[in-house]
């Protein structure tokens, strides 16, 4: 099962992002693994952002958490894209 966030936010916004900007077919040469890295570096910049004192500095990293899932649910898209899977079905 996924979350309602995943299911009714994330993986629709991924959706859209593939059809307006048509990621894997301009830069065939990004994937999968190339998106997960970018995820883990906005887990980890939002991990110290959150340790913050200021109240406004751990939203942002709040923000940078979504944006991690975002590419976490970005990273799967592509990786179905790859194998011939209809990733809108998933």
């Amino acid at each position: 099962m996924i979350d309602h966030v995943n299911l009714y936010l994330f993986h629709p916004l991924t959706v859209i992002f593939i059809e307006y900007t048509r990621l894997p077919y301009i830069f065939p040469w990004i994937t999968a693994n190339h998106i997960s890295y970018l995820g883990v570096m906005f887990a980890l910049i939002a991990a110290r952002l959150v340790l913050s004192d200021k109240l406004i500095i751990r939203r942002i990293g709040v923000l940078a958490f979504f944006g991690r899932q975002f590419m976490d649910d970005l990273d799967g898209y592509i990786a179905r894209c790859r194998l011939g899977i209809d990733a809108k079905k998933q």
